[in-house]
């Protein structure tokens, strides 16, 4: 027990400040660096570097500044120079390719081929509209159902087997199934005659409240306990501030 006490009494002491340690400044502005007013501006010195920055760049000697016009003399030797048979090369128009076709006109001329060209029996097969049988009603509209049907009459007479009765009956609804309930429905007369109990009456009354119910005055009150405690000596030494913490009084 004597040997965690010492342990404790070690650790409750305060860090060592470290050497070459700077107390933290009690202002942006120091006291002994405040520069002295002066009536004149700040004047700046610019150093060689900075001298030679400041200089536009210069043109290239080569340089030529823009034309006064778009229109400008052309000169004698200009007027009388000979191209050279590369650049007459390079003058010539792209060939089309080969097997270019151009776009074909809007009229087309027929030839004369075609003009006396005589058609195929099948052609002439094909080019025939479609036919329809002869109506039973003169003034008819193209109704489907004034043409015989095509269903031989066996199949019309034919009767399905009970399998296909009992599969072409609609599916009944389930034995639990309830219709939609209508939007106005008649109350019944036991819930018009239904009296509540006392326990229902009691908790269909509204809550009562004071003007005061969420205040408590003994809210912040001291106990006689804790206004006759006293603090430990670790902890008054732990109230005391950091010396390099405390701010000296200003001088007037």
């Amino acid at each position: 027990m004597a040997t965690q006490t010492r342990r404790i009494d070690e650790l409750s002491q305060s860090k060592a400040i470290p050497h070459g340690f700077l107390e933290d400044r009690r202002s942006v502005y120091w006291d002994r660096n405040i520069p002295k007013y002066t009536p004149e501006t700040t004047r700046f010195v610019l150093s060689a570097r900075q001298e030679q920055l400041v200089h536009p760049k210069e043109l290239n000697r080569e340089y030529q500044g823009d034309r006064p016009s778009p229109i400008w003399p052309v000169s004698q030797s200009a007027q009388q120079a000979t191209a050279t048979p590369r650049l007459e090369a390079l003058s010539n128009p792209k060939a089309t390719h080969r097997e270019h076709v151009p776009a074909r006109e809007i009229v087309t001329a027929v030839s004369d081929a075609a003009k006396h060209a005589a058609c195929s029996d099948r052609l002439s097969h094909l080019a025939q509209h479609k036919t329809y049988p002869q109506s039973q009603n003169e003034l008819s509209e193209w109704d489907w159902s004034e043409w015989e049907s095509p269903i031989p009459e066996r199949v019309k007479n034919a009767e399905p087997s009970p399998r296909v009765v009992q599969l072409a009956t609609e599916k009944s609804p389930h034995s639990q199934w309830q219709p939609s309930r209508a939007v106005q429905w008649k109350v019944s007369q036991g819930a018009l005659n239904y009296k509540p109990s006392t326990d229902l009456e009691k908790l269909a009354l509204p809550k009562e409240r004071g003007q005061n119910e969420d205040y408590n005055p003994k809210a912040w009150k001291v106990s006689r306990g804790a206004l006759q405690a006293q603090a430990s000596p670790r902890i008054q030494e732990l109230c005391i501030p950091l010396p390099r913490k405390v701010r000296n009084p200003k001088k007037a």
